[in-house]
């Protein structure tokens, strides 16, 4: 679905998607992802163009290359915007499942194994930058990669937002007693910012760089996706299917 970021009527820009999961926008093309596949289309219109046939839980980009977590390659993959063939940068995983992207590095996080990982764009060697955690959505800067650490605690159990330096070092945990699960992070340069799945739930802010946790919004109904733009915070709220706004 599409709609103004200022509000009307929402109306459907692809139609007949089995599971769609996640979607990535640039300024020429949508990006999305199903259980089975990987496609895009112009957001000014014109025919699906099918990038991979591995399935999907995740996805990222940068300026040149859309990145994913498959599901029947049990690890990330990337293709060129521009065309070409997918590049599988590990397999065989435990259980990835979110992914972040920076100028270097593909960056996921594996809650079967418990682990924080980055590889180099295009490939090369994986380096686990942490262990002994209960990893979900992940989100990375020039400075720090975050990540949730309570993965499918569920409406009724709690989490930590943590972080730590790029290259790997000591895990900072910024957040602590978070009710619920959280399923996105997002960054705007200087702020971080998360929802708490539950219900009710809230939308939640603090710096990047530790400090006070701030609540953006309260009592939503299993407050989901987050994303962040200029001037807004954008969030779904999946008991109600609600798409949400409000400013920074």
């Amino acid at each position: 679905m599409e709609m103004p970021k200022s509000g009307g009527t929402p109306s459907t820009f692809i139609g007949g998607v089995a599971n769609p999961n996640s979607i990535v926008v640039d300024s020429i093309n949508a990006y999305w992802g199903s259980g089975g596949t990987l496609a895009r289309e112009a957001l000014v219109g014109s025919p699906i163009t099918y990038i991979d046939f591995n399935g999907v839980v995740a996805l990222a980009q940068d300026a040149a290359n859309i990145y994913w977590i498959s599901n029947l390659i049990s690890g990330p993959e990337q293709a060129s915007k521009s065309g070409g063939p997918t590049v599988v940068l590990a397999a065989g995983l435990s259980g990835p499942n979110a992914i972040a992207v920076d100028s270097t590095s593909v960056y996921w996080t594996d809650a079967s194994a418990g682990t924080v990982s980055s590889i180099p764009i295009g490939g090369g060697t994986i380096k686990t930058l942490v262990s002994g955690q209960n990893p979900d959505a992940v989100a990375v800067d020039a400075v720090n990669v975050y990540w949730v650490n309570g993965y499918a605690t569920g409406n009724s159990g709690t989490f930590t937002v943590c972080s730590m330096p790029i290259g790997g070092g000591t895990v900072t945990t910024l957040a602590t007693g978070q009710q619920g699960a959280s399923l996105a992070l997002a960054l705007d340069g200087t702020t971080l910012y998360w929802t708490n799945y539950a219900f009710p739930g809230d939308v939640m802010k603090m710096p990047a760089s530790g400090g006070a946790v701030t609540i953006i919004a309260t009592g939503q109904n299993l407050p989901a996706q987050v994303v962040v733009d200029d001037t807004s915070v954008y969030w779904t709220n999946s008991g109600s299917g609600q798409v949400m706004r409000t400013p920074k």
